[in-house]
């Protein structure tokens, strides 16, 4: 561990990124300030770098990254310490850290988040390879990508129950009714007859709010699932494995959407739009919503594959979605124009700093917003 006070120029820098390379080890990518990065990579020692190395092999996932994603990530590094074994401990804030322990002919890496613990085992030249202990908080991928399914099918029936929005209709009802008596027999549940009017009229349209602020939030639960279930499915090489993700490929800091088993691309900004435009393959399908600035979609799909009506409409739901941000739920039922041509087909706007681009031969959806 020679390189420990090296790597404490990373104290208070904010971890970025996770990666996991068979080959060369366990990166991290902490952001230091004024546009300056850092990697640190956790084989044998702790090895800081200024530039990335250049990969053996492609990063996979595994439940260590995903677990570092999930509680590390955005955290700054609060302190490092070496202790008398030899080991060093990253301390980040919430009683959070990450122990690289040596071991005969390799290194143990375990992190401990809010009372859990997942832990990788990587020999010394970076190859790497789980514990074999079926110890708590260190599930094979196969259970945590069953666990994520049933998370998954959770959130959406709890998102189905909250669409059913209840408590506005008997709300409406009785702004029109302007009295309790004669409610219908549905609505009967939703009203304490033992309250006034203006009791139970107030209650149902504040209930009515509070269940459309959850389901803000249920919806973001559900596409982190649903983004660690794609990634688990390509740690596994079942997913189009020899796919190259965009974002990584342009350098992006995009968004990324599961779509029909492939992997859905949405910029952040005009100059992201363009990156995983010039990223993608002529094949790829380009997505816009027609005659509105915003986000450009990119589709990554195989070469000659004929793509469904049903992934173009689920293509166009996040694109929507990554549109309008936490306002998309207010367009539910409305009916977009949405672009979809490929990307052969899109051409950037030489010299134009807002990302607008020239296309052709595209073809136009009517997709109708779901909540």
């Amino acid at each position: 561990m020679a390189m420990i006070n090296t790597v404490e120029r990373l104290i208070s820098a904010r971890l970025q990124t996770v990666e996991f390379s068979p080959t060369d080890g366990l990166f991290l990518e902490f952001y230091m300030g004024a546009g300056q990065r850092r990697w640190a990579r956790l084989n044998t020692s702790v090895e800081l770098f200024e530039v990335k190395p250049a990969l053996q092999s492609r990063p996979i996932t595994k439940p260590l990254t995903l677990f570092l994603r999930s509680h590390f990530v955005g955290h700054a590094l609060d302190r490092i310490e070496e202790i008398p074994s030899g080991d060093v401990r990253l301390y980040f804030p919430k009683e959070r850290h990450i122990e690289i322990k040596q071991e005969a002919g390799g290194v143990q890496v375990r992190a401990w988040a809010e009372g859990k613990s997942v832990m990788l085992k990587m020999g010394s030249v970076g190859g790497g390879h789980d514990s074999k202990k079926k110890e708590t908080g260190e599930p094979t991928l196969q259970k945590q990508l069953a666990k994520l399914q049933r998370a998954l099918k959770k959130v959406e029936q709890e998102l189905a129950s909250k669409r059913d929005q209840m408590w506005s209709r008997v709300g409406e009802w009785l702004l029109a009714a302007q009295t309790l008596d004669g409610a219908p027999a549905e609505f009967v549940e939703y009203l304490d007859f033992t309250q006034s009017f203006a009791w139970n009229i107030n209650h149902c349209f504040e209930k009515s709010k509070q269940i459309k602020a959850k389901v803000v939030g249920t919806q973001k639960r559900r596409d982190e699932i649903a983004k660690q279930i794609v990634e688990i499915n390509a740690g596994n090489k079942t997913l189009h494995s020899k796919k190259e993700n965009l974002l990584v490929h342009a350098k992006s800091q995009g968004r990324t959407f599961p779509v029909g088993g492939h992997l859905f691309f949405v910029g952040k900004s005009a100059e992201d739009n363009l990156r995983i435009l010039r990223a993608a393959k002529p094949w790829h399908l380009w997505f816009h919503l027609k005659d509105y600035p915003g986000s450009h979609g990119i589709l990554q799909i195989n070469k000659g594959e004929r793509v469904s009506e049903s992934m173009l409409h689920e293509a166009a739901q996040f694109l929507l979605k990554a549109q309008f941000g936490d306002k998309a739920s207010r367009h539910a039922g409305d009916k977009f124009d949405i672009l979809v041509a490929e990307c052969r087909y899109v051409r950037p706007i030489r010299g134009d700093r807002l990302g607008r681009v020239n296309y052709s031969q595209a073809r136009t959806i009517i997709h109708k917003q779901k909540c």
